[in-house]
């Protein structure tokens, strides 16, 4: 049987998605500003109850830390300047 390197790492990146959450989104400053942060993430379906400034960006969290697998969460960008925050959630019993 050939390996089909493609189609298993699609398997893998779909698998991954499946299983990762987002915990938090980032917005870069000067790109955003916090009334832009907040309409990105409306109009992308996440929350955008809170915002949270730093020197270098707005944060608005999606889920409590807590929820999540330890050493799970991770960055990734997801557009142009906004990046998120992703892990694994914790199994609910």
């Amino acid at each position: 049987m050939e390996f089909d390197f493609d189609k298993n790492v699609e398997g893998f990146l779909k698998k991954e998605r499946n299983e990762t959450k987002v915990q938090e989104l980032i917005f870069r400053k000067p790109q955003y500003s916090g009334e832009t942060a907040v309409k990105w993430a409306k109009d992308n379906k996440y929350i955008a109850d809170k915002t949270r400034e730093s020197d270098m960006s707005f944060r608005i969290q999606q889920t409590d830390v807590g929820n999540f697998v330890k050493h799970s969460l991770k960055v990734v960008n997801i557009g142009e300047g906004v990046d998120a925050v992703i892990g694994k959630k914790l199994k609910e019993e």
